[in-house]
């Protein structure tokens, strides 16, 4: 099982590799909320618009990390969010980009 430590807000928070079960529940419990903020036609120039968006996504972040809070974020720098989301995905989707690459490598040669 992969783990990396992330700094956020003066925090450590430590990301630990989900089962495959634990990732189809996620995608479950977030993917209609994600679609939702997706959809949405949003006038950024309107600064409820942009708190409405940022309190959506840290309500996803918050239950996603343990050990984090919404005021955590609130104090975060957005390089530390990008960090904390960029390491999520790299422990746990890099093995399974590393296994599609050699399948695909291998269906090239045949």
């Amino acid at each position: 099982m992969r783990s990396k430590n992330v700094s956020i807000a003066g925090k450590n928070i430590l990301i630990q590799e989900k089962r495959i079960k634990e990732i189809k529940e996620l995608v479950k419990q977030f993917g209609p909320e994600i679609q939702e903020v997706w959809d949405r036609n949003i006038d950024f120039t309107k600064g409820e618009s942009i708190d409405e968006i940022f309190s959506l996504i840290e309500d996803k972040i918050v239950k996603l990390f343990d050990g984090l809070t919404e005021d955590d974020l609130e104090n975060a720098y957005m390089s530390e969010i990008e960090e904390l989301i960029k390491t999520f995905i790299d422990v746990n989707f890099t093995g399974a980009k590393k296994g599609l690459s050699m399948i695909i490598g291998q269906l090239q040669k045949n």
